[in-house]
């Protein structure tokens, strides 16, 4: 089903919605993404397509690191954030909102992520990384 929502809540309902009404049953659907700070929120709702092609993460990273490649270390701030719905049979939504706040980093890092997690470092988190 194309994500054809502008916010990530649209997302989850669209998804949410649509399982509840092929199968009768609560359906739990999930939208989520990078937001960076100096960006406006963006890459957001078009995470894994902001490159233009969706889900190629090489990609997405290649491109979103050249748009902040002059922004300086201290201003890469951004957050995993994500919307969960819960639609019932009988038309009532739900949502609940996540986010994680953290930073960008420069050069990939780590092995086995996916999507943006090469270049994401939560806040709080101990681990020396590249900058």
């Amino acid at each position: 089903m194309p994500e054809s929502g502008l916010t990530f809540d649209d997302n989850a309902l669209l998804k949410a919605r649509e399982g509840a009404e092929h199968t009768g049953l609560p359906t739990v659907a999930d939208d989520s993404g990078l937001a960076v700070d100096v960006m406006g929120g963006m890459p957001g709702v078009f995470s894994a397509r902001w490159s233009g092609r969706h889900g190629d993460d090489d990609a997405n990273l290649d491109l979103l690191l050249g748009q902040v490649g002059d922004v300086p270390d201290d201003a890469l701030t951004a957050s995993f954030v994500c919307s969960a719905a819960l639609a019932l049979p009988d038309g009532r939504t739900f949502t609940a909102h996540g986010r994680m706040p953290g930073r960008l980093v420069r050069a990939r890092r780590g092995s086995g992520g996916f999507g943006y997690d090469p270049i994401f470092v939560a806040a709080g988190t101990r681990r020396r990384t590249p900058s």
